[in-house]
C-alpha cells in the first residue's frame, strides 16, 4: 500500500476540473465525479495503478454511462 501511495499523484488541476464539472452538473453522488476522474484522465491514474488493476479498471469504466 504504501508503495502505491508513493506513485499516486492526482494533480490539482484534474481535481479542480473534476470538482468543477461536479458543481456545474449539480452531483450529489461524489462516485460520479470519481468516474469522471478516471474517465477524463486516464494518463494520470493509469501512471501509478498496476498495469493488471488498470486494465480492470478501464473495463469497468466501459460500462459506466
Amino acid at each position: 500500500m504504501v508503495a502505491f501511495l508513493r506513485r499516486m499523484e492526482v494533480g490539482l488541476a484534474p481535481l479542480n476540473q473534476t470538482a468543477a464539472w461536479a458543481t456545474t452538473n449539480e452531483v450529489r453522488d461524489w462516485r460520479k465525479a470519481g468516474v469522471y476522474y478516471l474517465k477524463t484522465f486516464p494518463d494520470r491514474w493509469k501512471g501509478w495503478a498496476p498495469a493488471d488493476v488498470a486494465v480492470k479498471v478501464q473495463a469497468a469504466l466501459g460500462k459506466e454511462p
